[in-house]
């Protein structure tokens, strides 16, 4: 990236600067928009006679490769940089996406797309973070930096309804097609970005050359053990968010769309409203005060009745959970000098991912032992309690390494 000039030049850089970062902000809820699409897959593939349990054993099969590539990626966006890194993940997505509208329907394409998404995902995820993050930075800082991960549960509120609508209107033909648009609208966007910024590659730390010294050394550095241990109380809230938590619901008689609806707006206007107000010097602070939101809308979740109950939970849910990701990446990104950034916040990143993907089977062990009210009441104290256990560890200064 280039320094910025000063006087007249420099507004001028300024103004380029807010016009790139908002094509990058475009780009990422058109890609999130059309991967959100797919959670209408086990209905669209119902109709070409697929059964909802291979669907379902389908979605989650990008499970393997979104860790595997998440964990390798951070090498290759020091090396060709996060925009170059950003745009091939796009243009893989695209093909996965587009493959079930070019191959013939079935289990076999169905897997291979999901992996092929899978690979797609792991590239996306951290290398659009770290961009985020660089372009953030070089603006109002954190609020910035919120403002572009609020990109991603945004594409909930695009990506859902525009395919509901396209299955209501044209039924299935076309639907992968339509849908596979957005994405080709990012990849655009990216290409306009690369123009207006270049790859953005990162400056080489002297003895470690472009791929830098691997994960090793950021494990051992003590300074990152709290803020890396800390991904998991909140990767756990949300992969229960995107699998038991609906079962919940329905026992308890509450509404799902008024829960999910509730919290998608408040993450949303979190991330854009007061995330300027967030003190990102004491990340741990803000993270325990987020955490004990969370718990006390799940615990509320078994105690409230009716619509209004079920909008407070899950306003205070999203209002609480919507900081902590990009506090998160924000906390890892700081502590990490430009060499090490992106295998730092690739590993931040993978241990979220893989996290939020075991909950389900650690909710699905758990039901034996009781019914899902009563797991949602333990899961709540024992992941937030964790959580929260986790972050009062004593703070290493980072250069006490």
């Amino acid at each position: 990236m280039r320094d910025a000039p000063s006087g007249q030049a420099g507004r001028r850089f300024e103004r380029r600067l807010r016009l790139a970062f908002l094509i990058l902000c475009c780009a990422n809820l058109a890609a999130f928009s059309m991967t959100a699409s797919q959670a209408l897959l086990p209905i669209v593939m119902a109709r070409d006679g697929v059964a909802e349990a291979v669907a379902g054993a389908a979605l989650s099969a990008s499970v393997v490769p979104v860790v595997l590539v998440g964990l390798l990626c951070g090498r290759y966006i020091a090396r060709i940089g996060a925009a170059l890194v950003l745009a091939c993940g796009y243009g893989l997505a695209i093909a996965a996406n587009l493959s079930l509208y070019l191959l013939p329907a079935g289990p076999a394409t169905l897997f291979g797309m999901r992996m092929v998404h899978g690979i797609a995902l792991g590239l996306i995820t951290p290398a659009a973070l770290i961009l985020g993050h660089h372009m953030a930075s070089r603006l109002r800082g954190f609020s910035s930096f919120a403002i572009f991960t609020s990109t991603i549960p945004g594409a909930q509120m695009i990506g859902p309804p525009l395919g509901d609508w396209w299955l209501q209107t044209f039924g299935r033909a076309g639907y992968f097609l339509a849908t596979s648009s957005l994405g080709a609208l990012a990849l655009l966007l990216m290409c306009v970005f690369l123009l207006i910024e270049g790859r953005t590659t990162l400056p080489e730390r002297p003895g470690h050359g472009r791929t830098g010294g691997g994960y090793l050394p950021i494990l051992r550095r003590p300074v990152f053990r709290t803020p890396l241990l800390a991904h998991i109380a909140p990767a756990l809230f949300w992969g229960y968010v995107l699998s038991f938590l609906t079962m919940m619901l329905q026992a308890r008689g509450l509404s799902l769309p008024a829960f999910y609806q509730a919290m998608t707006v408040a993450v949303i206007a979190t991330r854009i409203g007061i995330a300027g107000r967030i003190n990102t010097a004491a990340p741990h602070k803000n993270l325990t005060v987020c955490l004990a939101g969370i718990m006390l809308a799940l615990l509320g979740l078994n105690l409230v009745e009716g619509l209004a109950g079920t909008l407070f939970a899950g306003l205070l849910f999203g209002a609480s959970f919507g900081v902590m990701p990009p506090l998160l990446t924000f906390w890892v990104a700081g502590l990490a000098d430009e060499a090490d950034r992106p295998r730092a916040v690739a590993l931040g990143n993978t241990i979220f991912n893989g996290v939020t993907f075991l909950t389900a089977a650690l909710i699905a062990a758990a039901l034996p032992f009781g019914g899902i009210v009563t797991v949602n009441l333990w899961f709540a104290i024992l992941a937030g309690g964790g959580g929260i256990l986790i972050l009062m560890l004593p703070q290493r200064p980072a250069t006490s390494d």
